[in-house]
């Protein structure tokens, strides 16, 4: 699978790919104990003029003039997930976000994501990063980083105690409709 990245402006910045038989070689290597190098799942361009950790998938400007994306961005606030997917499925559920195309944010994505959540959201964001380890250490680590802006109300989408922890182990790209409804409830509640 093939992903275009684009700059805020709206220009493609890179090409990255995701590995489609990633879930079945990673439960491989899980069953192996782990032994060898890990499987990729995604693959970024090398090259010099993107840099992966300045960017975040999503962000194009032209993504406002949708129909209902500010107002649910003004609703809801920056949602910041980690990866493609979980943008894409979300976009279907006509809820906007990013991705950070990792499990941790960088410091110069954390600033594009304040200098929007303070410009269009009240200065909420909402943190929905997979609800596996590497997930959470993520999530605990970008909230710590979130806290420390003035102005930013940073929260947590949901954890795996959360909803009568239905959502243990689950991705943003998972979420059924009726799922993301009650989510949504949850979020516009404070």
């Amino acid at each position: 699978m093939i992903y275009g990245i684009d700059s805020e402006a709206g220009d493609v910045l890179a090409w990255a790919g995701r590995d489609p038989d990633y879930d079945a070689k990673r439960q491989k290597w899980l069953k192996a104990n782990k032994s060898g190098t890990e499987p990729m799942k995604h693959r970024f361009p090398t090259q010099k003029m993107f840099r992966k950790g300045l960017e975040l998938y999503g962000q194009q400007a032209k993504r406002l003039d949708e129909a209902e994306y500010r107002d649910r961005i003004a609703e809801i606030g920056i949602l910041v997930v980690e990866g493609m997917n979980d943008v894409i499925r979300l976009d279907a559920l006509k809820q906007p976000a990013v991705g950070v195309m990792s499990n941790r944010m960088t410091d110069a994505q954390v600033e594009k994501v304040v200098h929007w959540a303070r410009r269009l959201a009240g200065g909420k964001i909402a943190l929905m990063f997979d609800n596996d380890e590497q997930g959470i250490d993520g999530a605990k680590e970008t909230l710590w980083k979130l806290h420390q802006q003035d102005g930013i109300q940073p929260r947590l989408v949901w954890s795996r105690e959360m909803f009568g922890g239905v959502f243990d182990g689950r991705q943003p790209e998972s979420v059924t409709e009726p799922e993301w409804q009650t989510i949504g409830d949850r979020l516009r509640q404070g």
